[in-house]
């Protein structure tokens, strides 16, 4: 598609977000190059190296200014919006978590009366952890953590070889 050509010194560098590649494509517009894309591509990628868009947004914004889009900013998209995560609920849900581990995310999105998806998303990506063993614990145990479920498991180990059925009892 585009020229062979070498790769500038500062090109390893340059990362734009989005907002900017969508300036410099609105700029190019403005200057006159409202029928070439391609050119506008290769400008790009040579200025940029692999942090360039593709050919496929370069097209797409070009034919956004063309219809006379001013603004380089996504438009408001309609919808719910994502109110459900929020510091008050990932305060919550962290509540529950730490009073009983082995909930399930359906009853946690019952209590809380939130989706099951947004209780999924708060502990996996808001409070870090993870289901082990019907258990949700954190992603990085310390070695306290370590030690303290180590001596859980020996625990219940014993308990369960010297008497089995006090064991289910507890259960």
């Amino acid at each position: 598609m585009c020229c062979n050509f070498q790769l500038p010194w500062y090109a390893d560098n340059a990362k734009m977000g989005k907002l900017e590649l969508r300036a410099v494509i609105k700029y190019f517009h403005l200057k006159g190059m409202t029928s070439r894309r391609k050119e506008i591509f290769c400008d790009m990628k040579q200025a940029l190296g692999e942090s360039a868009p593709a050919y496929c947004t370069v097209k797409k914004w070009h034919a956004e200014f063309q219809r006379r889009r001013s603004s380089c900013d996504e438009l408001h998209r309609c919808g719910r919006p994502t109110t459900s995560v929020d510091e008050e609920t990932v305060e919550r849900d962290n509540k529950l978590i730490m009073n009983d581990r082995r909930l399930t995310v359906c009853f946690i999105a019952k209590s809380i009366g939130i989706s099951s998806c947004s209780v999924h998303s708060i502990l996996t990506e808001n409070l870090l952890t993870k289901k082990v063993s019907a258990r949700w614990v954190p992603r990085m145990l310390s070695d306290v953590h370590g030690q303290i479920e180590l001596t859980r498991r020996q625990v219940y180990s014993a308990s369960l070889t010297n008497t089995p059925m006090a064991f289910f009892h507890d259960f």
